[in-house]
């Protein structure tokens, strides 16, 4: 499965005035990895760092290396994150071999269950190709604990929540998150600095 969580969704409804900055797009990947890993049992393997102390079934690894590994056949039952995917599949010019390299991780990754997860601050970001095959698209909302107001400040000081809304294929609110206790489990300042073996 493919699942987009994007600050921005792309819609002419009520996301016209939405914060994508700090927003609770990783926080609502983490969330979701978690689950995935206390629940089903599952490996998760992810371009951030998750802060739980199991090197056997939650791994790091950088964007090219996790395609690389699922593409050999070598994982199975994984559930995989990645955060700040525009900057690997942005919608903007892609060279063809680029393209090519991520939508056969795509298309190949239903065979060996693997669950794809990634963060973007806009829908439109990614690529039209990877975002026609996202299953599910998640929007996350940070919004103010005392009077439940949106959130359009990624430094606010004020206790919030994450509201989670899907947008694909249904519209509605799904979940509400604490980031107070989802957010003990990665780093929110981790900067995402990979190298592109595209752009050599």
């Amino acid at each position: 499965m493919l699942i987009g969580i994007v600050g921005y969704p792309d819609l002419d409804y009520y996301y016209r005035n939405i914060n994508i900055r700090g927003c609770g797009k990783t926080l609502t990947m983490t969330y979701y990895l978690l689950m995935a890993y206390l629940k089903e049992k599952r490996t998760i393997i992810s371009n951030y760092h998750i802060k739980i102390n199991d090197k056997k079934r939650i791994k790091y690894m950088p964007t090219d290396e996790i395609v690389d590994i699922i593409l050999s056949g070598k994982v199975y039952n994984v559930s995989v994150g990645f955060d700040e995917f525009q900057d690997k599949m942005t919608s903007l010019g892609e060279k063809k071999a680029k393209i090519k390299f991520y939508s056969k991780l795509i298309n190949q990754s239903r065979k060996a269950n693997v669950d794809i997860y990634y963060c973007s601050p806009l829908f439109k970001d990614i690529n039209n190709r990877v975002r026609e095959k996202t299953n599910v698209g998640l929007n996350p909302i940070k919004r103010h604990v005392d009077d439940n107001s949106i959130c359009f400040s990624d430094s606010c000081e004020r206790p919030h929540y994450i509201q989670v809304n899907c947008f694909k294929p249904i519209e509605k609110v799904i979940r509400y998150l604490n980031p107070e206790v989802i957010g003990k489990y990665y780093d929110t300042m981790e900067i995402i600095n990979e190298n592109d073996e595209f752009d050599e």
